[in-house]
């Protein structure tokens, strides 16, 4: 018995100890953690799209005052690291609620095993409009916005295979709606079909936002023929002559590369599908240009529309070609006074690359090499030797070309003596 009582005694005395032990374990264990792991309570970097939830018979009317929240969070260090915004949503439940404006309560939800707290969100509420959603079947409408370029129709409306399409949306909206698929022609010549994006309107024409078609958009085939006794031809300029020596004749643009033209059917069958222009001289010409000229039709052909003109445009190049300038003095820029200044060798050759036109005008006289001494103190240097064009317009048109120039040697010895006058 004594024992007992003794043993009694014993544990109730240490297992207060015990008990007082373990909390202290356990506080040195959170004070451990929160040093090496500390909670921080702070906002998640950006906002959040706001995740509205209706039920299926009901739609959003119209924005929310808000579609996106910022959220507050408390979670340790080691958790903001890693944070990703999928991991956290806001919603909006507006489930269970009846048609009108509201002002919902958000909530937020955390990832399952994301150590975190949701602290707050701003906003916290958002002010919603809800209506009741249906569907119906509305008519589609085919309509041809521009018509196809002169001297050409289509026979019939294009046909996008169906007459009928699903419109869903608020309830209200749907009254005396219709679907119009609006196609423009006015670069088509030939038969061929186009994706078409269809449109909700009312029966004024006015589009009606919010409500959402099905299909959304339709493939619509087109039938495009030329007039009766109108045949579509090529037109090809007539270029005659040459640019002057150093220039080359590129090409051209021509718009509209094609014209309609009506008449005799044996005629236009001798044309071969081709009509040339007025002539377009290229004597004298030194610059790229543009004529507008007049088609030349032979008797018992005309333009359709008649008086009709095409704007040619000329592509003048130049001839790249290459000179040699042999022997050009060096020239010494900047040597204080009392310097003197030797430079060997003191003359170089430069090769001119470019166009031929450019070449031709530019003489040894017009160019300069020089070498740059200022600052330097007696001695020997190896300095390049840079290049000039000292007559303005010609450094104009070297602007303008792409043109290379090299200097050989491409370095020199410049040798610096003497004693630099007292300034």
């Amino acid at each position: 018995m004594k024992l007992r009582e003794a043993l009694q005694n014993w544990f109730r005395v240490n297992l207060q100890w015990l008990l007082i032990s373990l909390l202290l374990a356990v506080a040195i264990w959170v004070v451990a953690v929160s040093q090496t792991d500390p909670i921080e309570q702070r906002v998640y970097s950006r906002p959040l799209s706001i995740e509205f939830r209706v039920d299926d018979n009901m739609i959003i009317e119209g924005e929310p005052s808000n579609s996106l929240a910022q959220v507050r969070l408390r979670a340790p260090l080691s958790e903001w690291e890693v944070l990703r915004a999928d991991q956290i949503r806001v919603i909006a439940d507006l489930r269970g609620i009846e048609e009108g404006t509201h002002r919902i309560t958000l909530r937020g939800e955390l990832e399952d095993g994301l150590r975190a707290d949701l602290v707050s969100i701003d906003p916290s509420s958002v002010r919603v409009s809800v209506a009741q959603f249906a569907s119906q079947r509305i008519p589609l409408e085919v309509q041809v916005t521009q018509e196809p370029p002169v001297g050409f129709f289509y026979p019939d409306l294009p046909n996008c295979g169906l007459s009928e399409v699903t419109a869903r949306g608020v309830e209200g909206r749907l009254a005396d709606l219709k679907a119009v698929a609006r196609i423009n022609l006015s670069d088509e010549r030939n038969p061929g079909n186009r994706r078409i994006n269809l449109i909700a309107v009312d029966a004024q024409e006015r589009n009606v936002p919010g409500i959402t078609l099905d299909p959304s958009q339709v493939t619509c085939e087109f039938e495009i023929r030329p007039n009766e006794g109108v045949s579509e031809i090529s037109v090809l300029p007539d270029v005659s002559g040459f640019p002057p020596g150093g220039y080359i004749y590129e090409g051209y643009e021509i718009e509209p590369p094609t014209v309609l033209v009506a008449g005799s059917p044996s005629a236009i069958r001798a044309l071969n599908g081709v009509v040339e222009t007025e002539t377009i001289s290229l004597a004298g010409a030194d610059s790229s240009f543009e004529r507008t000229v007049a088609v030349q039709l032979p008797d018992g052909v005309s333009l359709d529309p008649p008086g009709q003109t095409v704007n040619v445009r000329i592509r003048i190049g130049t001839v790249t070609g290459s000179r040699q300038y042999e022997d050009i003095p060096i020239q010494v820029e900047g040597a204080p006074n009392g310097l003197e200044v030797t430079v060997l060798p003191d003359v170089v050759d430069v090769l001119v690359v470019g166009p031929q036109p450019f070449l031709q005008a530019l003489s040894r006289d017009a160019l300069r090499v020089s070498v740059e001494v200022s600052g330097l103190e007696p001695g020997t240097y190896q300095l390049d030797p840079s290049w000039s064009i000292i007559v303005q317009n010609l450094m104009e048109q070297f602007n303008g070309q792409t043109t290379t120039i090299t200097i050989q040697p491409n370095e020199v010895n410049a040798t610096v003596s003497g004693t630099p006058s007292p300034p």
